[in-house]
């Protein structure tokens, strides 16, 4: 059985020869684009021998100015695949793809509103996340109609994205999406506002296209049943912290209608990043007792450390393979 066989039957949640994994990383600045970047993810997939190569996306939606006021933001220009970010992370991905095995599993990472909207147009000013959302949380409460027409020519252009994966060869597409932290307070009112309508029309743009969806919640204290109303016929595999959330696989995938699920292991802490072999091991043919067989991709909740040692990747990945 192939890789790209294994994973598509673990996503119908059919047997399949043994688990299949999925790990990846945000390398060093460096490697964001051009060969270093191609190096970079060959390197990883041939250390590390995964089953599905998630391909890193880099280049961030930018408005092109500083976004100073609610003005500014509402004033966002409409988003193409000629724009140059776009075209470059395309090209990355025609590249890594030219010289990835045929019988890989293969996944671009595209940010969703959470980020592209809520988070990257502000760090050209230095704004960490929680700052970023503080600043566009306050805007939305003053002008919603407003700010959700930027946020929806934002979302337009990620599902120009979005399908342009898959006409350029990936399997899949992994959204990664943001928004439902508790810390920030939104209700389920507005996050079903601000958020959801704008994650599931880039998730279709995934399907209509052809692709495999997988969808992540990132980041921690969430409050993922903020997610239960997600459409189930748009995504086909569901990743999420399971120690950051924290939710348990079983938990989540009552959640997530079902689902097939990937994870297992926490991504910065833990058996994967300090544990002994015999722990990592053990704790993975937990996972797997746990759990059951059928519908289950080993992962992490999230990407793990950019110097994380990758023959302890490489150990799971095999751990997996046995079972």
């Amino acid at each position: 059985m192939t890789k790209k066989e294994r994973v598509i039957r673990a996503i119908r949640q059919e047997e399949t020869d043994c688990i299949p994994s999925c790990f990846s990383m945000h390398f060093p600045a460096e490697c964001a684009n051009g060969e270093n970047a191609i190096r970079a993810h060959l390197d990883f997939l041939e250390q590390t021998d995964v089953d599905i190569l998630k391909i890193m996306n880099e280049n961030l939606v930018s408005s092109g100015y500083d976004l100073n006021s609610r003005e500014d933001y509402e004033r966002f220009p409409a988003i193409s695949a000629e724009d140059p970010f776009m075209q470059t992370q395309l090209n990355l991905v025609k590249r890594i793809l030219e010289k990835t095995p045929d019988d890989c599993f293969t996944i671009g990472t595209l940010h969703s509103v959470g980020t592209s909207a809520m988070y990257h147009p502000f760090k050209r000013m230095g704004y960490g996340y929680d700052q970023s959302r503080s600043v566009f949380d306050a805007w939305m409460k003053e002008n919603p109609a407003k700010m959700l027409d930027a946020v929806k020519r934002i979302t337009d252009g990620l599902c120009g994205l979005a399908a342009k994966y898959i006409e350029a060869g990936l399997d899949g597409v992994f959204v990664a999406s943001l928004g439902a932290e508790r810390r920030f307070g939104l209700t389920k009112e507005q996050f079903d506002e601000w958020v959801a309508p704008y994650d599931q029309m880039i998730m279709k743009a995934v399907k209509d296209a052809g692709g495999y969806c997988f969808l992540h919640v990132c980041n921690r204290d969430v409050n993922l049943d903020y997610y239960r109303d997600y459409d189930e016929n748009l995504y086909d595999v569901v990743n999420w912290g399971t120690f950051e959330v924290p939710c348990s696989m079983k938990e989540g995938r009552e959640i997530f209608h079902g689902r097939t699920v990937m994870g297992g292991l926490a991504n910065r802490v833990g058996v994967l990043a300090s544990g002994s072999e015999e722990a990592l091991c053990t704790t993975i043919e937990s996972v797997v007792n746990s759990f059951g067989r059928k519908g289950l991709i080993l992962g992490a909740d999230c990407t793990v450390a950019t110097e994380q040692d990758l023959s302890r990747i490489r150990l799971a990945v095999n751990t997996a393979r046995r079972l």
